[in-house]
């Protein structure tokens, strides 16, 4: 028979920090790749000793209940582009094919991780079309490519302006996502 595996989302209230927006493919090459962190806890979660990738967080970092923290591999370059200083530079490039990003605590244990691809089953139009990759919910599953829309390409609408949305909500937010399939097999 076939046999569906379905994932809800994830505990609401607890005391976490994700991985919501990942820029790997800027158009015309300009260097504003950048990761964006979210907090979707009540607490504030302090990043001494954290790590994104190659990125160690300065000791004093730390990111406010509902806040946004960017990691950007061009940190002058992001300013210009969108408006404020972002944390950085993020050491090495963002893989246009995909790879897998992992933000550390400070005991090295995973707070997040993501495995992200530029092809289908992954959203294409952030793969150099101008969008970035953004998770619909802080509560959906990283590792799963059906928690994650191009910018600009909502869940329930008509798709609008496909820019990056770093350092607030996510274009493509939703309280109500759609069914995540994790796996079929018949």
């Amino acid at each position: 028979g076939l046999v569906l595996v379905v994932v809800a989302g994830g505990v609401r209230g607890a005391d976490r920090v994700v991985i919501n927006e990942i820029h790997f493919a800027p158009p015309e090459k300009r260097p504003l790749e950048f990761i964006e962190l979210h907090n979707p806890g009540t607490n504030e979660v302090s990043f001494f000793g954290w790590t994104l990738e190659k990125f160690a967080f300065p000791p004093q970092a730390s990111l406010a209940p509902g806040g946004y923290a960017v990691v950007a591999k061009d940190p002058a370059a992001f300013a210009k582009a969108f408006g404020f200083a972002p944390l950085g530079p993020l050491p090495g490039r963002l893989r246009h094919q995909g790879e897998k990003l992992t933000l550390r605590d400070r005991g090295g244990r995973i707070a997040d991780e993501v495995w992200y691809g530029a092809g289908f089953p992954w959203p294409t139009a952030a793969a150099g079309g101008g969008a970035s990759l953004e998770r619909m919910s802080p509560w959906l599953p990283g590792t799963l490519a059906a928690s994650w829309r191009s910018s600009g390409f909502p869940v329930e609408g008509k798709p609008r302006d496909k820019r990056p949305t770093p350092g607030k909500v996510n274009s493509v937010f939703t309280s109500n996502a759609p069914p995540a399939f994790a796996e079929v097999s018949h």
